[in-house]
């Protein structure tokens, strides 16, 4: 849900607005044990600076999440999330990725 709320402001601030790089990215993964968020940028910057911008995103808008987020925002990003998860495979990858996940899931 975390990516669904900050994702289009992750690639909307590091490459419209900073240009970091061409290709930014935020995706969540949800493994068996421990969650993660995957930030990507590929840049010709510097690792270090690009770094620090992903580092400051990140506790800028964890803190938005935590403190300042409405109750409207949250519903408007968990109905998306719904919508897609209830979303029905396009083809046979789509479904195996599913069970695949499921199977390991232990479900």
């Amino acid at each position: 849900l975390l990516d669904k709320a900050i994702g289009a402001k992750f690639f909307d601030i590091l490459r419209t607005q900073q240009q970091l790089g061409y290709i930014v990215q935020l995706a969540a993964s949800v493994p068996l044990m421990a969650p993660y968020i995957l930030a990507v940028i590929q840049t010709e910057f510097n690792p270090n600076y690009t770094r620090g911008c992903m580092e400051k995103f990140l506790d800028d808008h964890f803190l938005y999440v935590e403190k300042t987020m409405t109750e409207d925002e949250f519903e408007t990003c968990k109905a998306g999330l719904l919508s897609q998860l209830r979303m029905k495979p396009k083809n046979l990858g789509e479904e195996a990725r599913a069970n695949v996940f499921a199977l390991s899931a232990g479900a």
